[in-house]
């Protein structure tokens, strides 16, 4: 039994079918840095560049355990990191919003992540209480287990294969991930009255528009 079998195959797509997609991630991996630099360099000036820097931070190493699970084969399991990504970027609208919920931080005092969607009318519940029901909390719902059980006569299926649609699938909400928090990175700079933020916007916008015809996405 090869462990890392769907990885090397998709390490394989990734140098060849899916080089584009390749590029394209490797291109929001590092424009996610250079926001996160562009905080990292004011962070002396106030706790909201230094928690907002800090939150994305966090989401970009989220964001690539999101990208490893996808090559092992394990979107599914990614699914508990995907809400976590959604947490990330829906408190830098939060953030964005009332930069003085930054004390809430402070006094450790900030509300749960579903109050904060509240509080800025997110657009992700439906997601998310998906993701909690059926990849962040164990359970026997059939969506958490199809991947399991695909028929049957097999019993259950340990090992999962890798498909490059499946890959595809997984890398495109990373895509969009990225792009949301290049975005909301933005605003953020935006709001904090930092002119760096119109040279992002522009860069989160090109990179959206070309991750949207890589992955044919309307």
């Amino acid at each position: 039994m090869d462990l890392w079998d769907s990885r090397h195959k998709a390490e394989a797509a990734l140098q060849s079918t899916l080089a584009t997609h390749r590029a394209l991630l490797a291109e929001g991996f590092e424009l996610l840095d250079g926001a996160i630099d562009a905080f990292r360099d004011r962070r002396s000036d106030g706790p909201f560049f230094r928690v907002c820097g800090l939150t994305l931070t966090k989401a970009r190493n989220t964001a690539l355990g999101l990208y490893s699970l996808s090559l092992d084969a394990l979107g599914q399991e990614a699914g508990a990191l995907l809400r976590l990504l959604i947490e990330h970027y829906e408190l830098l609208v939060y953030l964005r919003k009332d930069p003085s919920r930054v004390q809430q931080i402070l006094d450790e005092k900030l509300p749960s992540a579903g109050n904060r969607a509240k509080a800025i009318e997110g657009e992700f519940h439906s997601l998310r209480s998906y993701l909690s029901e059926n990849a962040s909390h164990f359970g026997f719902t059939p969506d958490s287990m199809k991947h399991l059980l695909p028929t049957h006569e097999e019993g259950w299926r340990v090992i999962q294969p890798y498909t490059e649609h499946a890959l595809k699938v997984n890398i495109g909400v990373l895509f969009g991930v990225l792009t949301r928090l290049l975005e909301e990175a933005s605003n953020c700079l935006q709001t904090a009255g930092i002119p760096e933020h119109e040279d992002l916007s522009m860069i989160a916008t090109i990179y959206r528009d070309k991750g949207l015809a890589i992955f044919a996405i309307p």
